[in-house]
């Protein structure tokens, strides 16, 4: 309502009349002037001074601190996951059929080498095999003998009938026919005999797989797995495996070096094993494969560590660090670096117009004084930001500064 309007309102009617509608207008002029005056301050109505270059809060660009990309001289370390294996393990199978009548060890048992008898079986067959070996050759050695005797025969005859033509009285085809027997008969001996050496051969084989019955340890180690029951029938088509053996008195820390850092590994070079403890211990290279293998593009490698306490075991895990050498590289603090996947970390860095930023993926060597070496990625001299990156994305506009502080402490 216009208060002005309300003021300059003309009296209408009787004097009782205006007096009525005068204390009326009168006692709303004073319920509503209070309340406009209220609202106008509220609403702006009133005139206030403005700052024309005052910015709107929460616009304005986020102060970074950043800093040069700068190299230095680094050991070039090469950190691999890796794995712990016995230095010797085996599936220890029968030389022979038959059926296991015995089991003398479990899983977990300590054996001795050639001493240790981890099964028996039932060698029915073996013997069954000798007895038929043994027969064979008796057969075998009644026909050499045979044959021998007919040899023997052959050659009187021949004598006799060789002096019979010297005095005329036998023709030349008696005598060329006689010759021809000796001949046959005495490439049938020699058939025969080679026949009997062979069933002998067999029958000895035979004998020594039927003295197989006891499976005994083939080195010093431990049971790792016992894979078969009693009365549990062993094949050799295919073999059967008993037990699975492990030699854990030495351990092989198994890694596998990628492509590009296959020219620079060699049996000898430093190395580092970190338990799954933190606990590191200090070896060499003792193997490093002759060829990549095609699939993975990878070089295996492996370092050997005394295990005559039994720390270790057996398909453990753990971290093998190679030292490759000194080298030059540029160097990244690691609060710079907002996330780390593996060997590829993530950063921001400050674009060429000097005022906004991209997210950019490099990739690392192992951290070292807490920086890490940059194989990819960086380069000496570029801007990267190294504080203030926490609420930064792709693109955005920054107030960068190489202070730790921005206008006067403003983070």
């Amino acid at each position: 309502m216009d208060v002005g309007m309300m003021l300059r309102a003309e009296p209408v009617g009787t004097g009782r009349a205006m007096n009525r509608v005068g204390r009326w207008e009168l006692g709303l002029l004073v319920a509503v002037l209070p309340w406009c005056w209220v609202s106008w301050l509220a609403s702006g109505c009133v005139p206030q001074e403005t700052d024309p270059d005052a910015e709107e809060p929460g616009r304005r660009a986020p102060c970074v601190q950043v800093a040069e990309v700068v190299s230095e001289m680094v050991t070039d370390e090469l950190e691999l996951r890796a794995n712990l294996m016995a230095s010797r393990q085996t599936a220890v199978i029968a030389r022979s059929p038959g059926w296991i009548s015995e089991l003398r060890v479990d899983e977990g048992d300590e054996v001795v080498g050639d001493e240790t008898v981890l099964a028996t079986m039932s060698m029915e067959a073996q013997d069954l095999n000798v007895n038929v070996a043994r027969a064979g050759i008796d057969m075998a050695e009644a026909q050499l003998n045979q044959a021998r005797l007919q040899l023997e025969q052959a050659r009187i005859e021949l004598s006799r009938v060789q002096a019979l033509r010297e005095q005329g009285a036998a023709t030349d085809q008696q005598l060329e026919q006689v010759q021809t027997t000796v001949a046959t008969l005495e490439q049938l001996v020699n058939q025969a005999d080679a026949h009997v050496r062979m069933l002998r051969t067999q029958l000895r084989q035979a004998q020594d797989l039927a003295s197989d019955s006891e499976i005994r340890a083939p080195f010093d180690g431990v049971v790792a797995h016992r894979l078969v029951e009693v009365g549990q029938l062993i094949t050799n088509f295919p073999p059967t495996p008993l037990f699975v053996l492990l030699d854990p008195s030495q351990i092989r820390v198994i890694a596998n070096v990628p492509e590009r850092y296959a020219q620079r590994v060699r049996v000898g070079i430093p190395a580092t094993v970190i338990l799954s403890d933190g606990t590191e211990m200090e070896g060499t290279l003792d193997h490093v494969s002759p060829d990549l293998d095609l699939r993975s593009r990878t070089l295996r490698v492996w370092t050997l560590l005394d295990n005559s306490d039994g720390r270790l075991r057996h398909g453990g895990s753990a971290v093998l660090r190679i030292n490759l050498g000194q080298v030059v590289r540029p160097i990244l603090p690691r609060h710079a670096i907002t996330r780390v996947e593996g060997d590829r970390g993530t950063l921001f860095a400050l674009n060429p117009d000097g005022r906004t930023v991209r997210q950019i993926e490099v990739l690392l060597g192992s951290l070292q004084d807490q920086h890490y070496p940059v194989l990819e990625g960086l380069a000496p001299g570029d801007l990267i930001v190294e504080r203030g990156w926490t609420t930064l994305g792709e693109g955005m506009e920054v107030r960068p500064t190489r202070q730790p502080t921005c206008d006067g402490g403003e983070e």
